[in-house]
């Protein structure tokens, strides 16, 4: 009786069971790490497809207003500031032959002279793009955009 089983088919060596087992955890283990691998590339081209789409090019000339010029051969004179949201740009010019702070919203094209910054130098914008920080009377001095 123990031949007859011993020659069925249906049986294998304990050794055999266990190699064959091994076998697929291997190929198991190989299958995850494969998924990983492509689920993770597909997070990160899903991330940058974002990321970019996210992105607006804006392409803008800053005039002086009317009645004013630039000098940019000043000791004085500083390149134009786009604030942090990207939104708006200040920038120095002479008005009645006075330096003065303007603001602009990049999605217009009139700037807007700010009060009170006469002989402002040097404008630059706080991090949450609302205030306007600039030099003038050996100070340093803050305006909010809106004015």
């Amino acid at each position: 009786m123990l031949q007859s089983i011993a020659e069925d088919a249906g049986y294998a060596p304990p050794e055999t069971v266990q190699a064959s087992r091994k076998k697929a955890w291997r190929w198991a283990a190989l299958a995850a790490v494969l998924l990983l691998i492509t689920l993770g590339s597909l997070f990160i081209a899903w991330r940058s497809s974002v990321r970019d789409s996210a992105r607006v090019s804006i392409r803008t000339a800053i005039l002086p207003p009317a009645g004013a010029a630039f000098n940019f051969f000043n000791a004085h004179s500083a390149p134009p500031e786009i604030s942090p949201d990207g939104q708006k740009v200040v920038f120095r010019a002479i008005s009645d032959g006075r330096p003065v702070l303007f603001v602009r919203s990049l999605t217009t094209d009139s700037p807007r002279l700010l009060a009170g910054t006469e002989d402002g130098r040097y404008p630059f914008w706080s991090p949450d793009s609302r205030g306007i920080g600039f030099f003038a009377d050996g100070k340093i001095k803050k305006i909010e955009w809106s004015g």
